[in-house]
């Protein structure tokens, strides 16, 4: 009955936190619960980074800006 009862909580967790992921990148998708970040640090890495994070999707923040020393 233990071992039952831990293979069914591992599963039920995994469950629960795959829907709860899927729920969450619809609602980005949409809009919703997005934080807004300005990257700070030197102008190339600042883009490169930049064009990395577009290429991922679902992320829980938006990049809108970046903050350099002048060169």
């Amino acid at each position: 009955m233990i071992c039952i009862w831990f293979v069914g909580a591992d599963v039920s967790q995994l469950c629960l936190h795959f829907g709860v992921q899927i729920i969450m990148n619809r609602m980005r998708g949409r809009g919703y619960n997005i934080r807004y970040a300005i990257m700070v640090g030197s102008q190339n890495f600042a883009q490169q980074f930049h064009a990395h994070l577009l290429a991922k999707e679902g992320l829980p923040f938006e990049v809108v800006g970046h903050l350099a020393e002048p060169e």
